[in-house]
């Protein structure tokens, strides 16, 4: 029994590094990352999707979006997982948070953060001004 929770450690910890690595291939296009939904809750099972939230300078959002989901979809398929990706502006991100959005909640309350700051202290950490075009 151990080695079945070893093994799907071993799984989530390889999937964790492949949005790492997709991450880094998009330079400083992203960021923050984080996964959201059942998952980072603790109660997906195994046809559950991946809920992962980017967040993109503003004009990159579309790039993102595109190089994130071409990428993840690779490997999810090695690692049998299926990415739901969102990729959301700064501005977005305001937005949602201003009218207590249900997704903004939910980031809020279970986001695991896989790169960047914490959803509840983005614009505290990265000032708009601070942010490279």
């Amino acid at each position: 029994m151990l080695s079945l929770f070893d093994a799907e450690e071993a799984r989530f910890n390889a999937v964790i590094d492949a949005l790492r690595e997709c991450v880094a291939s998009l330079g400083n296009k992203v960021i923050a990352a984080w996964i959201y939904g059942s998952v980072a809750r603790g109660e997906d099972r195994a046809e559950s999707d991946l809920d992962i939230v980017l967040i993109a300078q503003d004009a990159d959002v579309s790039s993102v979006q595109s190089g994130s989901v071409d990428f993840l979809l690779a490997r999810g398929e090695d690692l049998s997982f299926s990415p739901s990706v969102n990729t959301l502006s700064r501005a977005d991100l305001r937005r949602l948070m201003g009218n207590n959005d249900p997704l903004w909640q939910a980031l809020a309350a279970d986001a695991l953060v896989v790169s960047g700051p914490r959803p509840t202290s983005i614009f505290q950490a990265v000032p708009d001004k601070a942010i490279p075009t």
